[in-house]
């Protein structure tokens, strides 16, 4: 078994819920659900930010997935 970490930004999420709505392909975004469960997937927090501003599925599932949103640490902040 892999111990990949994934990153993912808010196009990502966006794009796949648009081509992928988590009310039809539930079974993709339950092994998402899985994978931030297990720290494997991650996005900084301005992403939690940017999609909760709407009120649709994603956000709902993304309210749900809160630990998976990381602040950015003091090393990242001076290297941007």
């Amino acid at each position: 078994m892999t111990n990949n970490v994934y990153i993912v930004d808010t196009s990502s999420l966006v794009k796949l819920n648009r081509n992928n709505p988590i009310d039809v392909f539930p079974s993709i975004w339950d092994k998402l659900k899985l994978l931030s469960d297990n720290n494997r997937l991650i996005a900084p927090k301005e992403v939690f930010n940017e999609i909760k501003q709407n009120d649709d599925m994603l956000s709902k599932w993304a309210k749900q997935q809160k630990k998976m949103f990381k602040e950015p640490t003091q090393k990242q902040i001076t290297i941007v």
